[in-house]
């Protein structure tokens, strides 16, 4: 049985300048719409590509001037690093 996809929401940042709706009202629409697609159950890679699509043209460039986040380094709790240190 084929699923019907809800419509996304209109585009965050369609051309320069300031968005049409304001960003917590916006996200909400975006939240409704992927659980409403089933969108929830895609992989976190492919949710992120579904929220720069659905932000618009200039909300893409505006994610690709971003710096690259630091690599990922878990931190560890005071009890592993006492640990460590007796060794």
């Amino acid at each position: 049985m084929a699923t019907r996809m809800s419509p996304p929401p209109p585009p965050l940042y369609e051309t320069l300048g300031t968005p049409a709706i304001r960003w917590p009202h916006w996200f909400r629409l975006f939240q409704n719409f992927v659980l409403g697609s089933c969108a929830d159950e895609l992989s976190a890679t492919r949710r992120r590509a579904l929220l720069l699509y659905c932000q618009g043209p200039e909300g893409q460039r505006v994610f690709d001037a971003l710096p690259a986040p630091p690599p990922f380094q878990p931190t560890l709790s005071p009890a592993a690093t006492d640990e460590k240190r007796t060794k």
